[in-house]
């Protein structure tokens, strides 16, 4: 029996990038959207400036401005795992609601990007943001993140849903349920 090969590439051990505190998340979101509208402007230039397309414009700049996470679930949470090679953990920012994360990264190779691409927008970027929706509400206040090997993990436990209606519930209350 052989042994499996082993990465020459050394593992860099775990860090924990930033995570948007609630009072930033408003000013966060404000500079991702601002991000995607300056993208579908350029899109509108770049089309010859006709109008009429403005939300398939909008819509190609978010889904350029996202990634496809790797989502697993696992009981009782979720966990998203999405690739940002060659960004240290200190340049990667995390605001995580109910419904989704948004990563901001700053890159420093953005410039060697940029010179494969003839689309001067992406030349003036220094910012990666990724919007990832988690699949069903999750608690934000369990969200946890770490870096490690150029892969950014976030996981967070499922939103407990408020039960109404219950047989346990109309005894408090002294009624009965009613039944169909």
């Amino acid at each position: 029996m052989s042994t499996p090969a082993r990465s020459s590439r050394p593992s860099t051990p775990a860090s924990k990038p930033e995570l948007v505190l609630d009072k930033e998340k408003g000013s966060f979101l404000d500079q991702f959207y601002g991000l995607v509208s300056e993208r579908a402007y350029s899109l509108f230039e770049t089309s010859g400036g006709f109008h009429g397309h403005d939300v398939a414009h909008w819509l190609q700049a978010e889904r350029e401005l996202a990634a496809l996470p790797d989502v697993q679930e696992s009981g009782d949470g979720y966990t998203l795992s999405i690739r940002v090679l060659g960004i240290p953990a200190e340049q990667i920012k995390v605001c995580v609601t109910e419904e989704r994360a948004i990563v901001c990264a700053q890159s420093s190779s953005s410039e060697a990007n940029a010179a494969q691409s003839n689309d001067s927008f992406l030349e003036e970027q220094r910012s990666l943001y990724y919007v990832i929706r988690w699949p069903e509400p999750i608690d934000p206040e369990t969200c946890d993140a770490e870096l490690e090997n150029g892969k950014l993990a976030l996981s967070a436990r499922k939103a407990r849903r408020e039960v109404s209606g219950t047989a346990q519930d109309s005894a408090a209350r002294g009624t009965t349920p009613a039944r169909s």
